[in-house]
C-alpha cells in the first residue's frame, strides 16, 4: 500500500518525495552514520567468509571494526575488492581506540551527576512549580542516564533529536488528577473574573478555547507535576531522522520523519528446502519497516507501508527538540567529535601496526 498523505498537504509532503526519503535518503543516512558508530564501538566480528583466507598462525580469530581504515598490506583484506583476501599476507594488526575513551571521558565529565535546572520566573510559586515539573520529567526518563545518552549520541553523530510523547489519553488523565487533588489555596481569594465566571467572547478567549493546551492552565501544580512524570522523552539517533525543511529557511522544519526497522516476535528463514542448501537456512527474527511522520497538525505511523496509527497533534506544534553537538552552518545536522578523528585514528592504527610488524621481523632475524 502507498502512503496516505492527505492530512499533510499543507506541509508540502508528496508521495514521490516521501518515497525518495525512505528508499534513498534513509539508506544513505544509515551507511553514513554507521561508520561513526563502528569507530566508536570498534565491534569485534568473528573471522568468517572469504576474508578468513588472509589469516595465518599469528592472526587473531576475529576482525575489528576500525580495520576498515587500514591498508590491505596490513590486514590482508582488499576492501575495494569486496572484502576478499589480498595477495599480501596479513600482518599483526594493532588497534588503539582513542575515539572511545575520549568520548566516554567527555560524557562522564559533562553529566557525572544530573544537572540542576532553575526557573527564572518572577513569581516564586511559579518558579517552584516549573522546577518541580522539570525535575519530575527528567527523573521519569532516566535522570542522569538520559543526559549521558544525549551527550553520547550528539558526540558520535553530531546531533540528536528528542521527541516529546504525551500519554495517549492526556486530557482524561489530566481531568482525573485535577479532580482528585485539592484546589490551590489562592483560588478562593481571586476575583470573579478568575473564579470561573463567563467572560466576553474576545478573539483571544476563543483561541484559547480552541487550543488543546488551554485546560492545562487550570491544573494545580501538584497535578501538573504528576502529569510531567507521564511524558516520555524519546531519544532518536541520527541514522533514523529524515527532516523535511522549509525551502527558504533550513532552520524551519515542516515535517519530521523517522525511518527504521524493528524486530518482530516471529522468525523467518529455514524453509523446507533448507536441508538441501537451497534458500535461507538460518532462522532470523522477522523485521518490519517503520515510517513515522509528525507535523504540527497531524501524525502517522506506517509499518511495512501500511497505515498502523494516526491522529491529531494535540500540542499544536512540532514536538521535537533538535540539539546539535557543534553548529554546522546551513545544515540541519551538526558536527560530531568522531568524524574529525577518523583520519587521525586510521593513521594511528596504521603506524602502530607497521611498528609491530617491524619489531616482529627484527626479532626473528
Amino acid at each position: 500500500m502507498s502512503f496516505q498523505l492527505d492530512r499533510f498537504e499543507q506541509e508540502g509532503l508528496s508521495q514521490d518525495y516521501l518515497g525518495y526519503l525512505v528508499e534513498q535518503e534513509a539508506i544513505e543516512a544509515c551507511q553514513h552514520y554507521a561508520r561513526f558508530w563502528d569507530y566508536f564501538r570498534n565491534t569485534i566480528t568473528p573471522a568468517l567468509g572469504r576474508a578468513c583466507d588472509s589469516l595465518n598462525a599469528n592472526s587473531r580469530p576475529y576482525f575489528q571494526a576500525q580495520e576498515q581504515g587500514l591498508p590491505a598490506r596490513i590486514t590482508g583484506v582488499d576492501r575495494w575488492g569486496g572484502g576478499r583476501a589480498a595477495d599480501l599476507a596479513r600482518k599483526e594488526v594493532v588497534v588503539e581506540n582513542d575515539i572511545a575513551w575520549r568520548i566516554q571521558a567527555m560524557v562522564d565529565f559533562l553529566f557525572g551527576k544530573p544537572p540542576t535546572i532553575r526557573s527564572l520566573a518572577g513569581d516564586r510559586q511559579t518558579a517552584q512549580a516549573v522546577e518541580a515539573m522539570t525535575a519530575r520529567l527528567f527523573e521519569a526518563n532516566g535522570g542522569s542516564g538520559f543526559f549521558q545518552e544525549l551527550a553520547l549520541l550528539g558526540a558520535i553523530y553530531g546531533f540528536v533529536d528528542i521527541v516529546l510523547r504525551p500519554p495517549a489519553e492526556w486530557m482524561a488523565i489530566a481531568s482525573r488528577l485535577a479532580a482528585r487533588l485539592p484546589a490551590p489555596a489562592q483560588a478562593a481569594s481571586r476575583g470573579p473574573e478568575s473564579s470561573g465566571a463567563p467572560r466576553p467572547a474576545t478573539p483571544s478567549a476563543q483561541d484559547a478555547a480552541m487550543d488543546p493546551a488551554a485546560p492545562r492552565s487550570k491544573t494545580s501544580a501538584s497535578a501538573a507535576t504528576q502529569l510531567a512524570g507521564l511524558i516520555t522523552l524519546e531519544t532518536v539517533e541520527a541514522s533514523r531522522i529524515l527532516p523535511v525543511l522549509d525551502e527558504d529557511d533550513f532552520r524551519s522544519v515542516r515535517c519530521w520523519l523517522q525511518c527504521y526497522r524493528k524486530a518482530l516476535p516471529a522468525l523467518e528463514g529455514g524453509g523446507p528446502l533448507s536441508i538441501f542448501g537451497i534458500g535461507n537456512s538460518r532462522l532470523e527474527p522477522r523485521t518490519a519497516e517503520v515510517v513515522e511522520i509528525i507535523s504540527p497538525r497531524w501524525w502517522q505511523r506506517y509499518e511495512d507501508r501500511r497505515l498502523a496509527a494516526e491522529g491529531p497533534n494535540l500540542l499544536g506544534r512540532l514536538p521535537v527538540v533538535h540539539i546539535q553537538n557543534l553548529p554546522l552552518p546551513g545544515h540541519y545536522e551538526g558536527l560530531g567529535d568522531v568524524e574529525p578523528l577518523l583520519p587521525l585514528q586510521d593513521e594511528l592504527n596504521t603506524r602502530l601496526s607497521d611498528r609491530a610488524s617491524r619489531v616482529t621481523y627484527q626479532s626473528l632475524n
